[in-house]
C-alpha cells in the first residue's frame, strides 16, 4: 500500500536479505523487466464488478431456464427475476447508466491479438475477475484488487504501442461500465 487512496496491489518484488546487516534488499530488477499498471475510478469509488458479475451470472440461468420454462420453474423464473431486477436498479443508481452487459463481458479481452490461459478451478472468492492472456510469448494478468481497480502485471516487456493499447482499451471499457472517468496509473 503506497498510502490510504493507492488501492492494494500484489506485491511482485523480489528481496533479498543480507544476513550479516540484517537489511532487506530489493533485487526485483535483476530478475525481471515486469511491466504493471492498474485502472480505476477517479473519483477513487469502488467498482461495480461484483454487481455486474452477479447480474451476468443471473441473466445467464434465465435465459437458460426459459428454453425449459414448465409451471415448476415459473416460480424460479419470478424469483429470478427479481433478483436481476434488484442487481440492475443498484448498477443503474450507483452508475446512473443502465447496466452495460456487452462491455462487461468484453472487458477483459483487448483488441490485440491473444490466447486465454485456462482458468485454475479453485481460485478464491477475490479472484472471481482474474484472466491470464499470453500476448506475443509473455503472460498478462488482469486482477482486481479490492474491488477498487483492476490491476495489469504483464511478466515481460511489451512493445510501446501494445501496452499504450491496453491501457486504452480497459480504462475505456471500464468507463462505459462505471459512467465515469477511470485512469490508468503506471507502477
Amino acid at each position: 500500500m503506497i498510502d490510504d487512496t493507492s488501492p492494494l496491489l500484489d506485491n511482485i518484488d523480489t528481496w533479498e536479505l543480507n544476513l550479516n546487516t540484517l537489511i532487506w534488499k530489493n533485487i526485483t530488477h535483476l530478475n525481471r523487466k515486469w511491466q504493471r499498471f492498474y485502472v480505476g475510478r477517479q473519483d477513487n469509488n469502488g467498482l461495480s464488478l461484483w454487481e455486474y458479475k452477479q447480474l451476468s451470472e443471473l441473466v445467464q440461468i434465465q435465459d437458460d431456464l426459459q428454453t425449459n420454462t414448465t409451471d415448476r420453474l415459473q416460480s424460479r423464473m419470478d424469483s429470478l427475476k427479481d433478483e436481476i431486477h434488484k442487481y440492475s436498479a443498484f448498477i443503474k443508481e450507483y452508475t446512473n447508466q443502465t447496466p452495460n452487459l456487452a462491455v462487461y463481458y468484453q472487458l477483459l479481452i483487448p483488441p490485440i491479438a491473444h490466447e486465454v490461459m485456462p482458468a485454475f478451478d479453485n481460485r478464491d472468492d477475490l479472484s472471481r475477475y482474474d484472466t491470464t492472456l499470453i500476448i506475443d510469448d509473455i503472460k498478462i494478468r488482469y486482477k482486481t484488487c479490492d474491488e477498487s481497480c483492476i490491476q495489469v502485471i504483464i511478466e515481460g516487456k511489451l512493445s510501446e504501442d501494445k501496452l499504450k493499447l491496453l491501457q486504452h482499451d480497459l480504462r475505456h471499457k471500464l468507463s462505459k461500465i462505471e459512467n465515469i472517468a477511470c485512469d490508468v496509473v503506471e507502477i
